[in-house]
């Protein structure tokens, strides 16, 4: 719980908000539809993303390696943007933010 709350003390720090919307699948539902900037969890199983995550990238936003390591048996951290995003970070990945989502 206190790494959860160290990140979003960052996050509120570095002027964005966040909201819970209760479930995995759609919090990255938001995104994929714009509703949402972006969304992380520090673990989520794999059954309660996967379709979510191919909707966030078949709408152009973009997620993490997932399924890196054992993230399809045991889950992973997640992180997504919307494609909105990824067009003001001139379309790169930001290694450290999702750095820093993973040693959560």
């Amino acid at each position: 719980m206190q790494s959860y709350t160290g990140v979003m003390e960052r996050v509120v720090t570095a002027g964005a908000s966040f909201r819970r919307a209760g479930s995995g699948a759609l919090g990255l539902a938001y995104v994929a539809d714009g509703r949402s900037d972006g969304y992380m969890e520090l673990h989520i199983n794999s059954w309660d993303c996967l379709a979510a995550l191919v909707m966030v990238e078949e709408a152009g936003g973009w997620t993490n390696d997932f399924l890196a390591g054992k993230g399809l048996t045991e889950g992973n951290p997640v992180l997504a943007a919307t494609r909105r995003w990824q067009r003001r970070c001139g379309r790169r990945r930001d290694r450290r933010l999702e750095t820093a989502a993973m040693r959560c």
